[in-house]
């Protein structure tokens, strides 16, 4: 898988730990959303880091900037 076709998680600027489902999966089957779940962390100094699923998809992990227009506490 290249990175332009990994999933992109975005997190909020201040969020530390996650729980997300695997694109991936969800779309070979929606019925098992459970086996999807992916949880992690990620330090708050990071702007980016990685996490793989249960059935080892890699998802990126991106941080939104504090005044990114795709960061849900910015007001358009």
């Amino acid at each position: 898988m290249t990175l332009l076709e990994q999933p992109v998680v975005l997190l909020p600027a201040r969020a530390t730990t996650f729980t997300v489902l695997c694109s991936i999966c969800i779309q070979d089957d929606p019925e098992e959303f459970l086996a999807a779940t992916v949880t992690g962390s990620i330090r708050l100094d990071a702007t980016h880091g990685s996490a793989v699923c249960p059935r080892g998809h890699e998802l990126r992990i991106e941080r939104a900037l504090e005044h990114s227009p795709r960061h849900p506490s910015c007001s358009s």
